[in-house]
């Protein structure tokens, strides 16, 4: 259970529809029953459910009082959009289209404006748009194709920054303002996310994350050459034809998809402990891989 504000999000899994219907209703009357002991009432009108799997147009009955559910393909949560097939073109495309009227903006102020301040003006707001839970929505891989509408974005905003042509190339721009692009921003943000897992320190205040990343180290009783790079454990996927055997060191897709990012950046920056150094090391790293393509 996800609570924020007023929003309180129930992620229930089971083994098939009518077991998920049972208990995804047990939970739901639960909850209800809770909110009204603590003189708070739901609201059944924008109350809404998804099934991310298996992705049919099966469907439960769910029920508050009198009032059945709707379900829905697709529903905010803390930022972005879920979808019921996981994917996320919806998250993107509302980023783009928060992004428009700062867009607008820039095409009068870089008349106007010096380009220093129109650089402060991207991390006031640009940026924020582009980091928010960009570790869940973001990638690396250039190819993606859900990917490709922001990418050309982000590059339209370079340009309207340097004041250039819409035809300019904007690798040396980048370099140049010290800004990363999108798939550079996606490795930075989720290293950041990691190092307090990797070296851990004591925190007050903060609630438990379920981040789970297993140094290669502890798998083999022997070096290999993983473990003697201080990478982190990613579990073999066995091709289709051949059974899986059953394995004490299972990853979900975000946590494997975290430790091959981290796996990725040089060793010399994975070992320093402090979180601001490394932040700072990592973007000139990718800052020169930018530019050199």
């Amino acid at each position: 259970m996800y609570t924020y504000a007023d929003d309180t999000t129930l992620i229930i899994t089971a083994l098939d529809l009518p077991a998920l219907q049972v208990l995804a209703q047990k939970d739901l009357t639960s909850l209800i029953k809770y909110f009204h002991q603590n003189n708070l009432v739901p609201n059944p009108t924008k109350t809404n459910y998804s099934i991310f799997y298996p992705h049919s147009s099966q469907s439960i009955q769910l029920t508050i009082q009198t009032t059945t559910l709707k379900q829905n393909k697709q529903a905010p949560l803390l930022g972005i959009t879920v979808q019921d097939d996981l994917k996320h073109h919806r998250t993107v495309s509302n980023i783009i289209r928060k992004l428009q009227p700062t867009i607008q903006s820039l095409r009068y102020a870089n008349k106007l404006l010096p380009t220093r301040t129109l650089r402060d003006l991207y991390y006031t707001h640009i940026y924020p748009h582009l980091i928010g839970n960009i570790s869940i929505w973001g990638t690396s891989n250039t190819k993606k194709t859900y990917i490709q509408p922001l990418i050309r974005i982000q590059k339209r905003i370079i340009r309207l920054i340097k004041n250039v042509t819409p035809r300019t190339h904007t690798r040396p721009l980048m370099t140049e303002l010290k800004i990363l692009n999108l798939t550079s921003l996606y490795t930075h943000r989720v290293c950041a996310e990691m190092h307090p897992f990797i070296y851990p320190q004591t925190q007050l205040n903060r609630p438990e994350h379920n981040h789970d990343y297993i140094p290669t180290a502890h798998i083999h009783d022997y070096p290999t050459r993983h473990s003697q790079r201080q990478h982190f454990y990613i579990p073999n996927k066995p091709h289709k034809h051949i059974r899986a055997r059953p394995s004490a060191h299972t990853m979900d897709h975000t946590t494997e998809q975290n430790t091959r990012t981290w796996n990725s950046i040089p060793h010399r920056i994975r070992t320093i402990t402090g979180l601001k150094a490394f932040m700072a090391e990592l973007k000139s790293y990718l800052l020169e891989q930018q530019a050199l393509g």
